[in-house]
């Protein structure tokens, strides 16, 4: 009989909008094929008669054609979407289900609720970033279009992390978010205990990068640092042309052209550093550095350095980072993992990156890549300017890159190692 796995994520889409869909799916779907029966539950939101996904104001989003393991939207109306009243259904799906192994991930304040209701599992819990360690999302103060960076934590700061969130409300574009922080209690003064007990409750607590454990580790009795990983066979260096669904791309350059920079994601989300690395690359322009940058998203400024590529499907983001010559993930607030990091270096290329947690667990310094001082737009000309000058150093980091990516983060190696190995053994 197959062992079954349920996993609760509450922002699951499909096609993806954000990289712990990815995350569940690669999980879900390698540990289908080794035999297990795996089985992904997530709400639905109704609200004015559409489904919306549970932080945001966009709509849900399922092909389960794509997919070789069944999701299950649990469909309820926006003002019903309490505590109580969810983790209730939610509890009756998965009783239904009667799964073995139970993962919570993406959750956000509903967490603790959720480990309540369903702590007869043994929950593993999943933190695919900081979630109520951080009440405003992503361990840093995306405010305006000042990127700032935080340094403290929510259990350790409570009062101050809620002040933080009150404070930057207006900023915040995802109103179920925000609902939920409300609907949930996380305001109230007993939240925090409900959280710690939750941390305790888990059989087991996976995260990205030793900052999260380090925060974690005083209230959870194992805590586990399984990273995200990346399809390698899917995500690779080439030397002709990418042919993605609907689309060729270029692969390379002239070789008497400029050195072709790249960084992909949100490049107008101010925490993700777009405004350093842009800044960056006028400082070396301005001192006649040959440089062009490909940016994914819609185009907000006219530099004429800058190539503008929209936004792209998941399948052509292979052939992109095969048009660039060094990868830069500029984050300013401390980036969980990094994902295209991981994308960069399987298509072995160099990277520079920020010198935050997630980037320490993925990139090796001077090995697969440089690293520079977080938000320091003059620190990171000069890496780039180090990489510029020397194709073989470019070269050496990049094939190192693609070696750690398929000794480490290979998402077979992963699943074979932590999941199979370890937590489903």
């Amino acid at each position: 009989m197959k062992r079954k796995l349920a996993i609760v994520d509450q922002a699951f889409n499909w096609p993806p909008k954000g990289g712990s869909s990815v995350d569940t799916k690669e999980i879900a779907e390698r540990l289908t094929r080794h035999g297990m029966d795996v089985r992904v539950f997530t709400p639905e939101i109704m609200r004015k008669g559409k489904a919306r996904t549970y932080w945001s104001s966009r709509l849900h989003q399922l092909n389960q054609e794509e997919l070789n393991f069944q999701v299950e939207k649990i469909r309820i109306p926006l003002v019903k979407y309490q505590p109580g009243y969810y983790s209730a259904l939610l509890k009756e799906r998965i009783e239904s289900f009667n799964p073995d192994d139970l993962i919570i991930g993406d959750s956000y304040f509903m967490k603790p609720h959720l480990v309540e209701a369903l702590r007869n599992y043994e929950p593993i819990l999943r933190f695919y970033t900081y979630e109520i360690l951080c009440f405003n999302y992503n361990q840093g103060l995306p405010r305006r279009d000042v990127p700032q960076r935080c340094d403290t934590y929510s259990l350790d700061n409570w009062r101050g992390c809620h002040l933080c969130f009150w404070r930057d409300l207006k900023w915040h574009d995802r109103d179920l978010f925000r609902l939920e922080y409300l609907t949930s209690g996380a305001w109230k003064p007993g939240y925090r205990k409900r959280f710690t007990d939750a941390l305790g409750a888990a059989k087991t607590i996976i995260v990205n990068n030793q900052l999260t454990r380090q925060m974690m580790a005083p209230y959870a009795r194992d805590i586990r640092l399984i990273p995200h990983g990346v399809d390698t066979s899917f995500f690779v260096p080439v030397s002709a042309s990418v042919t993605g669904s609907s689309n060729t791309v270029t692969v390379s350059e002239s070789n008497s052209g400029p050195t072709v920079l790249i960084m992909t994601g949100r490049v107008n989300d101010p925490a993700k550093g777009g405004s350093i690395l842009i800044d960056a690359c006028r400082k070396l322009h301005d001192n006649d550095e040959k440089i062009k940058l490909l940016l994914t998203g819609d185009q907000c400024l006219d530099d004429s350095f800058i190539e503008w590529v929209g936004w792209l499907s998941h399948d052509r983001i292979p052939g992109l980072l095969n048009r660039a010559d060094i990868a830069v993930a500029p984050a300013v607030w401390q980036e969980s993992l990094g994902i295209a990091v991981l994308e960069a270096m399987a298509c072995e290329l160099p990277v520079v990156v920020s010198d935050v947690a997630g980037h320490r667990v993925t990139v090796r310094a001077n090995e697969t890549g440089l690293f520079f001082k977080a938000g320091d737009s003059s620190d990171l000309a000069g890496k780039l300017k180090q990489l510029i000058d020397s194709e073989d150093r470019r070269k050496r980091l990049g094939t190192a890159g693609r070696l750690r990516a398929e000794e480490y983060f290979d998402w077979d190696r992963i699943i074979e190692k932590h999941y199979l190995g370890e937590l489903f053994q």
